[in-house]
């Protein structure tokens, strides 16, 4: 275009090939700036909701998650056993207040964090099951098998699995209730027999939808549950702890 229908030629071809590339190149560069800020905002703010979104459901969980623990059922069912213990063994009724005194700790303690360890979620299981366990006694039985408890999930996470299965399943000497959680490809996997409660309390917006949703703020990997071969299956993601 400059040579044939400017007639330019020599310097002056060349001072405007340089003029028309340096401008072409910076119209470029304005252009793309203008479409990458826009998405790096949209992205921005997306990120931003998201997080407050996070926050508010985090919250919501550990504050109904504090006065599901101090509810009158669960305090009632403690109470009554702990009674029975203290007339009975009061060493056992020893025990019992101190695995009682852990997961209350455990609820204050971890109710700010995001994350906790295998290892960590597993002391609070531990104590909630020596409880139950001295409710239902031999009716009642958890198998225990991970590789990585340095590992992480959401706090409560694993516990709350726990005490669905109980809520939900009637235990007794002809129904035992035995729970299995272990890891399986990244997974912690919560099985557990299936014998249904004809009534259960009425949900509370806590469960299973809840841990999904915390699940869906932390890892693109997917959390699952339902019924397989006979049994009540969970998997949650476990995340592995940056370096």
């Amino acid at each position: 275009f400059f040579k044939y229908f400017l007639h330019l030629e020599g310097i002056h071809l060349f001072r405007q090939m340089v003029f028309t590339g340096v401008i072409t190149v910076l119209v470029s560069l304005f252009i793309t700036s203008i479409f990458y800020g826009k998405a790096f905002f949209k992205n921005w703010r997306d990120a931003l909701t998201r997080e407050a979104k996070y926050k508010a459901e985090s919250e919501r969980f550990q504050y109904q998650m504090l006065k599901n623990q101090v509810n009158p059922h669960f305090l009632f069912n403690s109470l009554n056993t702990l009674t029975s213990l203290v007339e009975q063994s009061p060493k056992e009724a020893v025990q019992f207040i101190k695995k009682l005194s852990d997961v209350y700790r455990y609820v204050l303690e971890q109710r700010n964090n995001e994350m906790v360890t295998i290892q960590e979620e597993l002391e609070l299981v531990n104590a909630y099951i020596f409880m139950q366990q001295h409710r239902y006694g031999q009716n009642f039985s958890v198998n225990i098998r991970v590789k990585h408890a340095s590992w992480e999930i959401p706090p409560m996470s694993l516990q709350m699995l726990v005490e669905n299965a109980i809520k939900h399943n009637t235990i007794s000497e002809e129904k035992p209730l035995t729970i299995d959680i272990e890891e399986q490809d990244g997974y912690l996997v919560v099985s557990n027999t299936l014998s249904p409660r004809r009534s259960v309390e009425a949900e509370n917006g806590i469960g299973l939808s809840n841990i999904k949703t915390r699940y869906e703020f932390l890892t693109s990997k997917p959390m699952s549950y339902g019924t397989m071969e006979g049994k009540f299956v969970v998997r949650i993601p476990l995340i592995e702890p940056q370096p």
